[in-house]
Parts: C-alpha cells; sequence; structure tokens
C-alpha cells in the first residue's frame, strides 16, 4: 500500500477548498503515514509572483500552519512542507530564496502558465497545437535543466484542458524532447511525478502516460513521487492502488520519508 501523498493542496491555494487540518484529519483516517502539502506558488514569465501569492506572508502562513499540525499530529502522521512551484524558469533566484526562507521538505516544479496564459484558459480548437506542445515541452526543459526543486509535476497535464474541449494533446508525439527532458532529471537527481488526478477527469492513465513512464525508466529512472493533487479531502490518496500497480510493474520505486534538507529519503 502506497502510505505517502505527495502533492496534496490546502484552502491556502485559491483553487483548493479545505484546510489543512482537515485534509491530515482525512489523511490519518486512510492511514497515510506522510501528507506532503504543495500549495501553489507561481510566477509570470516577468519573475512577478501571482497575484494570490504576491503577499510576502503568504508563504509564512503555510509553514506556520504546517509546521503546527505536524508537531499536534506527530505521534499519528508526518505532516510535511512543500510547495509547487509554477513557472519557476523565470525566476530562478526569487525561487531560490523563497526556497531557502523555509524548512521545506519538498518542491514540486510545474508548468501551469504558457505565455502566461493559463493552459486552462487556451481555446485549443484555435491555437496552433504543435506550436504550442513545443514551447510547452521547451519551458518544462528549462525546468528541468536550471531549477532547484525535487519533482516534476504532471509532465502531460496539457492534455487535461485539450480534453475539455475534446482536442486530443499526446506530447509523446515529440518524443526526443519529450526523452531529453527526463533523461535530464535523471541526470541531475530529480525525480519524475506519477500524479493520479488525471483518473478523476476521464482518463484512463495518469500523468505521465504509461509510455512516458516506460520511457523514464530507459534514460535511467528508478524513483517516481506519488500525488493526489487534492485540493480538498475527498481526493486524498485516489486511485493509489492503480498506481502502485502500474508502477510495480514497470520497475519503478515509489519516494517516501524525503527530506530535502537532509538529504535523506526511502523507497
Amino acid at each position: 500500500m502506497i502510505s505517502v501523498d505527495y502533492h496534496v493542496h490546502s484552502s491556502f491555494s485559491p483553487d483548493a477548498s479545505n484546510e489543512m487540518r482537515k485534509m491530515v484529519e482525512k489523511a490519518v483516517s486512510l492511514g497515510l503515514r506522510e501528507i506532503m502539502f504543495t500549495d501553489h506558488f507561481e510566477f509570470f514569465s516577468d519573475g512577478r509572483p501571482g497575484n494570490f501569492c504576491s503577499d510576502e506572508n503568504y508563504v509564512s502562513f503555510i509553514a506556520e500552519e504546517a509546521l503546527s499540525l505536524r508537531s499536534e499530529y506527530s505521534d499519528r502522521i508526518y505532516v510535511g512542507l512543500g510547495l509547487e512551484i509554477g513557472q519557476m524558469q523565470f525566476a530562478l533566484k526569487k525561487s531560490e530564496e523563497i526556497i531557502g526562507s523555509y524548512p521545506f521538505d519538498f518542491i514540486l516544479a510545474s508548468y501551469h502558465k504558457v505565455g502566461d496564459v493559463d493552459l486552462s484558459r487556451y481555446d485549443y480548437l484555435k491555437t496552433d497545437i504543435k506550436s504550442l506542445v513545443h514551447e510547452y515541452l521547451s519551458g518544462l526543459l528549462c525546468i528541468a535543466q536550471s531549477a532547484n526543486f525535487d519533482s516534476l509535476a504532471h509532465i502531460d497535464l496539457i492534455k487535461r484542458y485539450a480534453h475539455r474541449q475534446n482536442v486530443e494533446i499526446k506530447i509523446e508525439k515529440e518524443e526526443a524532447l519529450v526523452r531529453k527532458i527526463l533523461k535530464t532529471l535523471v541526470d541531475r537527481g530529480k525525480f519524475l511525478e506519477v500524479n493520479t488526478s488525471s483518473m478523476r477527469q476521464c482518463f484512463e492513465e495518469f500523468f505521465p502516460s504509461d509510455k512516458i513512464l516506460m520511457w523514464y525508466k530507459e534514460e535511467g529512472g528508478e524513483v517516481v513521487t506519488i500525488g493526489s493533487d487534492s485540493h480538498r479531502t475527498d481526493d486524498i490518496a485516489e486511485d493509489f492502488d492503480k498506481a502502485e500497480k502500474l508502477v510495480s510493474a514497470l520497475g519503478l520505486n515509489v519516494l517516501k520519508n524525503y527530506r530535502r534538507n537532509r538529504g535523506m529519503y526511502e523507497t
């Protein structure tokens, strides 16, 4: 049984519903050993932080609550302090400052906004898909090559939003570029996330697809992180049984007990 969820959002994130305490209580009821809070922090291409996280106290509030709950629930579950940073490639120095200012256990890197437009806001029926996918993957490569993070989140996220408009996007068509991203992760000692939220959005595969996970393995990847990307209590650890079967079949290991500042983890 996978007993860790390494991608969870609380109500500190503008698109999430439940406060941290409720999320922790649900995780405990599910028998999890770790819950890693990875609330959002976004950057625009000019390095500005997203509107919701522009308050200098935003991350402080997240850290204070997570660390308080860690102490309170220490005999039942480890409450991890993480952050999901979007578009790190545009603010490498600022990202380093944020990461260095708090005792983070884990940092997720993601790419939500291409050309400062959130992927959920594109009209995929009127968009040059090939160009958009190339720009998206190029951004992920830049993150993989230069940013300070631990795991790359939902590498083929772009397919989620296109799917909602009945447009199919398969980043696997850019195999050489995808493999370069994966190889870069391996070479830099970074991990790839298996994100189970896709199963709640009418997909029959995870983020990333089975094929991309196989490529990751072929490029030397051995360890993945597992995250529900839950934004409410009901989604914590959802479809982890399916993820466990897939990861095991591919011969990959699941990250647990990861503490970035102590250089330690288990699989």
